[in-house]
């Protein structure tokens, strides 16, 4: 991978945190928490950091080996994991509420990848910007950076990279996992690993620089859990699509 963020371990060779959370409480102290034994997020270490408070997530740890981590240093601006002492789960496991209002995101500073790539989110949508809204986006806005569009009016799942790809229909409000693979060819978007929902020639426009996990309200956005974020160098197999399905 070239990158990877996730609330679960995803080599077994990474020896490094999944994050860095913030506690609500005064002072705003920051803790690095790892993981379990068994390879999710280490929740017994989360509760003593964060106790009754809110906790939200300052830096999400790479595990992909390039050290390219996510972060967002203003505090308004982070993503949400607990609430008033409880987690955000998706299927079990700790994951970040993004909220359109105030904008609440990671930032990647230095994600650049040209074609072939994958895109892969597990993510679960909790309403929309009432139109066109993003999982990702890039932080000079525009659609020729927007790399996933959801458009949550009813005119379908979307992604960018030099024309638009769009699905016959809209998402629903369960759990999924969204593959945007982009070849340099035909292009295609797949949810949950099966047949492509959409398929279409998009360029060979590069995923860019200064990515945005999340939503920022300049740029409009949707309130969702996003449970992890992967980019791959090459577009990844039905075999490995699959694997990360059913990995949550």
């Amino acid at each position: 991978a070239v990158i990877a963020y996730s609330s679960r371990k995803l080599r077994i060779a990474y020896a490094g945190n999944a994050l860095q959370i913030t506690t609500s409480a005064a002072g705003n102290a920051t803790t690095n928490i790892g993981f379990d034994g068994g390879g999710d997020l280490d929740t017994t270490a989360l509760a003593a950091a964060i106790g009754s408070n809110d906790g939200t997530r300052s830096i999400w740890y790479d595990q992909s080996g390039n050290a390219t981590n996510a972060t967002q240093s203003t505090l308004v601006n982070q993503v949400k994991l607990v609430a008033a002492g409880v987690n955000n789960t998706l299927n079990g496991k700790v994951s970040g509420l993004t909220v359109l209002v105030p904008g609440t995101y990671d930032a990647i500073l230095s994600a650049s990848q040209s074609q072939a790539f994958t895109i892969a989110i597990m993510f679960k949508m909790l309403d929309w910007n009432g139109g066109v809204s993003s999982l990702t986006d890039n932080n000079t806005g525009g659609n020729p950076n927007r790399v996933l569009l959801d458009g949550g009016d009813g005119t379908g799942i979307r992604m960018y990279a030099g024309s638009v790809v769009q699905s016959a229909s809209g998402l629903d409000t369960n759990s999924h996992a969204l593959f945007a693979v982009f070849n340099g060819a035909t292009s295609n978007l797949y949810i949950d690993a099966t047949n492509p929902i959409a398929n279409q020639d998009v360029g060979a426009q590069a995923l860019q620089n200064n990515q945005l996990i999340g939503t920022s309200s300049a740029l409009g956005g949707s309130n969702a859990y996003i449970a992890e974020y992967i980019v791959f160098s090459s577009a990844i197999s039905s075999g490995d699509r699959a694997t990360i399905r059913t990995s949550w």
